[in-house]
């Protein structure tokens, strides 16, 4: 298990390997209830590890433990021509998550 960092003043949190950046998710504020993750990624080398989902488990608890919501978007490029745009929201109360 890696630590994951949670860096408020950069929106981010963090996955950090001998001061290398292993994984990051980022957000923007939309309202001081509501954030938006806009960014996530895993360096090649650290793919397959489960860093992603330390991440997703770090913004939970933070959600829970702040009575914050989070709305995750994703761009994936289908093709060349075409983007598919995927969105989920979670909102996170004390047992559950929506999404």
């Amino acid at each position: 298990m890696h630590k994951v960092e949670h860096e408020v003043a950069n929106k981010r949190f963090l996955i950090q390997d001998n001061g290398d950046t292993a994984a990051v998710m980022t957000y923007v504020i939309s309202s001081p209830e509501l954030y938006i993750i806009d960014h996530t990624l895993v360096e090649n080398a650290y793919r397959g590890q489960g860093l992603g989902d330390e991440l997703i488990k770090a913004m939970v608890e933070y959600a829970r433990k702040t009575g914050l919501r989070f709305y995750h978007y994703v761009l994936l490029p289908r093709d060349v021509s075409s983007v598919s745009l995927n969105m989920q929201m979670f909102s996170i109360n004390n047992t559950t998550i929506h999404s």
